[in-house]
């Protein structure tokens, strides 16, 4: 947005990471080291966005584990070794569902699991977010004279 716009905001970047295979791609670099700096960086448009987005990659290396785990866990409460653990909300549901949609779910984890699936998965999705960036860029002057008219742009000026 800024290259849009210069000036018109303070640069942030930061990172949706799930996991370390996501994390660290991007960052925000400032004067000063404490939240207190950083708040009157942004404040004062004196921060800088720094980075690259997250490899794709690396992300459904992510999500691949993550059906992985929740196949294990299904697995475990099939043969009735998943024992409850007091505050975890997912083993429980896991334990409450019938033996036959916890099958499911471990056959549905295998065909994601297969590289097929995930690649045809990963190229629709980020096509769609692609046309959903693009859709929304093309209403961002309508979208951002509604914010200067609501004066939102003067936000923090007075400190």
């Amino acid at each position: 947005m800024s290259g849009l716009f210069p000036g018109r905001w303070a640069e942030t970047s930061g990172s949706d990471a799930h996991s370390l295979f996501t994390a660290g791609y991007n960052w925000t670099e400032f004067p000063g080291s404490t939240a207190e700096d950083l708040r009157k960086a942004i404040l004062h448009k004196e921060t800088v966005a720094a980075g690259e987005p997250a490899p794709v990659l690396g992300q459904v290396q992510w999500s691949m584990e993550v059906v992985w785990g929740g196949q294990k866990l299904m697995y475990k409460s099939l043969r009735h070794r998943l024992e409850e653990e007091e505050d975890n909300a997912l083993i429980h549901k896991i334990n409450s569902i019938t033996d036959l949609k916890k099958a499911t779910g471990i056959v549905a984890g295998f065909a994601y699991e297969f590289p097929l699936t995930v690649m045809l998965a990963t190229l629709l999705s980020t096509q769609f977010l692609k046309r959903k960036a693009k859709a929304a860029m093309k209403d961002i002057d309508r979208r951002l004279d509604a914010i200067k008219a609501r004066g939102w742009e003067d936000a923090g000026k007075e400190n």
